[in-house]
Order: C-alpha cells, then sequence, then structure tokens
C-alpha cells in the first residue's frame, strides 16, 4: 500500500473536522444543541460516532473547537509583547488582533454565543473558559508589575476587566450582527479603560 503524503493526510483530517463542525452546526441551529446527539452529528457528515471521538472529546467541544488554538494564540502574543511597552498598550494590540481573527469567524461564534443562551451546558463551559482567559490575561500582568498573581489582586482585577470590556463589546456585535467591526467595539471598549486602571508603564526594575 502506498503512503499517504504527511500534507494529504493532514488536508484531509481537516476536511473531515470541519464537516463534522459544519454538519454539527446545521443540526443545532435546525433542532437545538441538546436535542441534538453525536449520533446525528456522525450520520449528517457520513462518519461514525467513533471517528467523531477522534476529532471532538464531546458535544461541547464542536462548539468551542477554536478555543484551544485561541488560548494558544493569546499566550504567544503577550509574550512577544515589548517589556518597555505599557500594560495596556500590550494588552489592546494582542486582543485587537484577535478580535480580527473572530471578525473572519462571524457566524460560527455568533451562532457559538445564541447556543450559549439557551443551553445550560455550553453556557457552564464558556464560564469555565472564559476564566481559562482571563488567568492568561491576569499571569501576563503580573509578570510585567513583577508580583505574584495569586497574593495580589491588581492583575486578576485587570483580567477581569479588561475581559468583561471585550464580552461587552461582543454582546454588541452579536446583537447588531455587525460584521468586521468586532476590533472597533473592542479598541471603543479598552479606550474606555485605559484612564482608570493605574497600571505602570512597564515592567518594574529588578529587586536584588
Amino acid at each position: 500500500m502506498t503512503d499517504v503524503p504527511t500534507g494529504v493526510r493532514a488536508q484531509r483530517k481537516e476536511e473531515t473536522r470541519t464537516a463534522i463542525r459544519d454538519a454539527a452546526f446545521r443540526l443545532f441551529a435546525a433542532q437545538g444543541f441538546e436535542a441534538t446527539t453525536v449520533d446525528d452529528i456522525a450520520a449528517a457528515a457520513d462518519i461514525s460516532p467513533r471517528t467523531f471521538f477522534r476529532y471532538f472529546p464531546t458535544k461541547d467541544d464542536v462548539v468551542f473547537n477554536d478555543h484551544p488554538e485561541r488560548l494558544e494564540d493569546l499566550r504567544r502574543m503577550l509574550a512577544a509583547r515589548p517589556d518597555d511597552e505599557p500594560i495596556l498598550d500590550s494588552l489592546r494590540a494582542v486582543v485587537r488582533s484577535l478580535a480580527d481573527d473572530m471578525d473572519a469567524k462571524h457566524d460560527q461564534i455568533v451562532a457559538s454565543q445564541q447556543m450559549s443562551l439557551t443551553s445550560p451546558t455550553l453556557a457552564a463551559r464558556g464560564l469555565a473558559l472564559q476564566r481559562e482567559l482571563t488567568d492568561i490575561i491576569a499571569e501576563f500582568v503580573a509578570d510585567r508589575m513583577g508580583v505574584d498573581p495569586v497574593t495580589d489582586q491588581v492583575p486578576g482585577l485587570v483580567g477581569g476587566v479588561v475581559f468583561g470590556a471585550v464580552t461587552a463589546a461582543m454582546d454588541t456585535w452579536v446583537a447588531t450582527g455587525a460584521r468586521d467591526e468586532l476590533a472597533v467595539l473592542v479598541e471603543r471598549a479598552l479606550e474606555l479603560l485605559d484612564q482608570g486602571l493605574g497600571l505602570p508603564d512597564a515592567r518594574p526594575p529588578h529587586r536584588g
């Protein structure tokens, strides 16, 4: 048997993953998240339930399928910001970049948000995932300030406030259906915080 080239194999896997996700979202829209089973999704995507679980551990993971990538992007982009850049400037640049990416996935994200409003399961999962994003921001702020995020309340407060601003922007984005404007709404929300957080401009000097 001829081996399938790695690039082709990866492309096929991505095509299958996309087919599962698209089939699931069609069913969620037609009959609701809670009423849709893994067997339903597998049948609609023309795969076996066993194949479904190779790509997604749970039905919830289909809805939040890009969240692990978003977490990694957030960590990577924050780590790449200059040490002497004001903290909120770093956060604004990174969050705006993520918002640009989310704008490109408007329909999928709006559908996920709307499903979370009607599904207790998804709402709980969404809150847990939001906490992960907030914690990453808090860890970044703590590192820049040279403090312990466990014992100093400022990093956690900043993480919560920044994520709250982003959430408010997303709520407006979803409610209005304003395509290609999430980054603008996020920028506007973060500008409202710019003068009120009292953050230092850069990492403090090392104390021996």
